[in-house]
């Protein structure tokens, strides 16, 4: 699994637990998440980045730390 992958999957997770996003036609939330997923994984990796070691982890778990080369 690469960290885009990780990342979509926790924002789609992350959006079937908001109950109005549930309630909307399976159509209008493919297009809600088609619209907005670029977005949201450009501020997934902002808050995902490290600075001081040029890479990548999601904040507060283990997952794999991934470099940004």
């Amino acid at each position: 699994i690469n960290v885009t992958e990780l990342a979509v999957r926790r924002i789609i997770f992350f959006f079937k637990l908001i109950s109005d996003f549930r309630q909307l036609s399976h159509d209008t939330m493919v297009a809600l998440l088609k619209c907005t997923m670029m977005r949201l994984l450009q501020i997934h990796g902002i808050n995902s980045y490290h600075k001081d070691t040029n890479t990548y982890q999601e904040p507060n778990t283990d997952d794999v730390v991934f470099p940004a080369d």
